[in-house]
């Protein structure tokens, strides 16, 4: 997940959508059905001004011939 947080800055999350046990460890867990489990970890730290640049190309030319 891309997300925009309220002061303009981009964060980053990884999520991880399973039923039964998880084999990772960490991040927060939220129940979003009867025994299906999201497990997110934010990924933010590893969010560079080079990987904003590519996801910026990306959004932009979405749509667009070249």
């Amino acid at each position: 997940l891309l997300t925009e947080d309220s002061n303009g800055t981009l964060s980053f999350y990884e999520t991880y959508i399973y039923s039964g046990t998880t084999p990772y460890v960490g991040g927060t867990l939220t129940e979003v059905l009867s025994g299906i489990t999201a497990q997110t970890f934010n990924q933010t730290s590893g969010l560079t001004s080079e990987c904003c640049s590519s996801f910026n190309n990306l959004i932009n030319s979405n749509g667009v011939k070249h």
